[in-house]
């Protein structure tokens, strides 16, 4: 199926949510609350500030890629009813990667439906209790930078609900979609694509808003950027992901942070997008990435550079404590 013949599978859906285009030609769906569609058989839902997705399986039933911010079980079950029905239940999850906001519900609902969790060989030991993430590198400015100070990177235990994905590149219980190894803002981090229709769900191998933005890390303003910068710690690796993303010329991309973006060009930007991707200058993981070993687990990470967070606090308390002990004194 040509790219053109592709793109027009895209689903509006105006029957089941309100749905308006924004200049560049990508569906917007009003609200907040609940899935909304992406492309034929595919939907969104925002927990937080991350994404997760319903893909439907060809016998009425579905699979979920991620599984939302820890502590938002609850909201993701209540979703999953009112969109497929009450006794609704996914027949597995499948990760992009383990970090806490995509992996946070992942054992609350593997255990509630009874089902497995689906990662790459490399990412298992983040979901079996044996390796934490690299740490994040807080230092280099914006808004996730700020947050990353407070986002854990240990990794998980999910116990024997993990399984491997098949060495073959298939997708338990999703004929037609692949998935491909996407390593670079974690080592075992894949994306999933479906040939057919070029639907990409691309987790965070690259993202659809600017995080590093503090307006856009709230209200995603569609804009194809890097991987999550604080929390990436090869990108060298994240650079040839997004490359290889690019020649499959999607005609849909959907990620862990942002809104979905259709177009035949997607192919050419994110070749630009992957020019333009190289390590934050002065960060952590500019120098040299963290170092893996061959199961995927942590071997060695660069030294911390000083964070300057917590002296500019102390200089502000300080400043507080003088200007309020000063007031104090003129008015006595």
């Amino acid at each position: 199926m040509d790219r053109k013949a592709r793109s027009t599978r895209l689903l509006s859906m105006a029957d089941l949510h309100p749905v308006s285009t924004d200049p560049s030609g990508s569906p917007v769906h009003e609200g907040v609350l609940g899935f909304h569609p992406v492309a034929v058989g595919v939907s969104r839902l925002r927990t937080i500030f991350v994404n997760l997705y319903a893909v439907e399986t060809g016998d009425g039933g579905f699979v979920l890629i991620d599984t939302g911010m820890v502590g938002t079980a609850v909201f993701v079950k209540r979703a999953i009813a009112e969109k497929f029905g009450p006794e609704a239940a996914p027949k597995a999850i499948l990760l992009t990667h383990a970090h806490i906001d995509h992996v946070g519900n992942a054992r609350a609902l593997s255990e509630l439906y009874d089902i497995p969790v689906y990662v790459h060989p490399r990412e298992k030991a983040y979901v079996n209790g044996t390796s934490d993430y690299p740490p994040a590198d807080p230092t280099m400015g914006g808004a996730l930078a700020f947050f990353a100070r407070m986002i854990p990177t240990k990794g998980v235990d999910l116990g024997k609900t993990v399984r491997l994905l098949p060495k073959d590149g298939s997708v338990p219980g999703l004929e037609g979609w692949s998935w491909i190894a996407t390593p670079g803002h974690s080592a075992g981090h894949v994306s999933y694509f479906r040939e057919d229709d070029g639907v990409l769900i691309a987790g965070d191998a690259f993202l659809t808003a600017d995080m590093d933005n503090w307006l856009s890390v709230n209200v995603w303003r569609r804009r194809l950027t890097p991987p999550p910068t604080p929390l990436t710690p090869d990108w060298e690796a994240a650079r040839a992901s997004i490359f290889a993303l690019s020649d499959l010329e999607p005609t849909v991309v959907a990620t862990g942070h942002g809104k979905p973006i259709s177009g035949d060009d997607l192919g050419d930007r994110l070749r630009d997008l992957a020019n333009e991707t190289i390590a934050p200058s002065g960060s952590r993981y500019a120098g040299r990435p963290a170092l893996y070993k061959r199961d995927g687990s942590v071997a060695s990470v660069p030294p911390p550079r000083p964070d300057p967070l917590p002296k500019k606090l102390i200089v502000g308390a300080a400043i507080v404590l003088v200007g309020t002990l000063v007031l104090k004194k003129r008015r006595s």
